[in-house]
C-alpha cells in the first residue's frame, strides 16, 4: 500500500495506473480475507500466524501455532496491557520495548510447539517488529494501516463503479 501511494505522489499524472494499482491491491486484501476465513482466523491473526509459520508443520502444531497467534493478538488488545506497555511513542523507550518484547516471547513461547525451539528466537524478533513497524507507521500516518486500506478501497470501489 505505502509503495502505491509513494508511486502515485511521484507520478501523479497517471491516474488509471494508480486506480489499477489500488484496484489489485484490493482483489489482494479480499484473497487474504477469504484465506483467513478458511484457516478460521481473523485477517490480523493470520497476519500474526504467517510471521509465525514455518515448513513442515504436523496438523497438530499448525493448531498452536494458530492459538499462539490467537491469543497473542487478544493479548496485545487487552486494554490493561494497552494502557501498561503500548503507551505513546513506547516503541522509543528502551524499559518499554524490552517489556513488550519479553510479553511477546512469554505469550509465544506458551503456545508454540517444541519444533519451535531452533527457530524461537528470530519468530520473537520478526513478531517484535512487526508490532514495531505498525506503531512507528500509526503514528507517522496519523492514521492506522486498516484505515488507509478502508480509503482506499472506498476510492477503488468508487472508481470501479463510475468508470461503467
Amino acid at each position: 500500500m505505502n509503495n502505491i501511494i509513494a508511486n502515485y505522489n511521484n507520478v501523479s499524472s497517471d491516474v488509471e495506473a494508480f486506480f489499477n494499482a489500488l484496484k489489485e491491491y484490493a482483489q489482494q486484501l479480499r484473497a487474504e480475507e477469504r484465506r483467513a476465513a478458511a484457516e478460521g482466523l481473523t485477517e490480523e491473526e493470520l497476519e500474526l500466524f504467517d510471521l509465525l509459520f514455518k515448513d513442515n508443520l504436523t496438523d497438530s502444531e499448525k493448531i498452536r501455532v494458530k492459538a499462539a497467534a490467537q491469543d497473542l493478538l487478544q493479548k496485545l488488545q487487552d486494554q490493561e496491557i494497552q494502557d501498561k506497555f503500548f503507551k505513546t511513542d513506547w516503541y522509543k523507550d528502551t524499559l518499554l520495548k524490552g517489556q513488550v518484547k519479553h510479553l511477546i516471547g512469554k505469550i509465544l513461547d506458551d503456545h508454540l510447539p517444541d519444533s519451535y525451539d531452533s527457530v524461537f528466537k528470530e519468530k520473537k524478533e520478526t513478531v517484535y517488529q512487526h508490532i514495531y513497524k505498525l506503531a512507528e507507521q500509526s503514528r507517522d500516518s496519523g492514521i492506522g494501516r486498516r484505515g488507509w486500506e478502508s480509503i482506499f478501497l472506498h476510492l477503488v470501489a468508487f472508481k470501479i463503479t463510475n468508470s461503467k
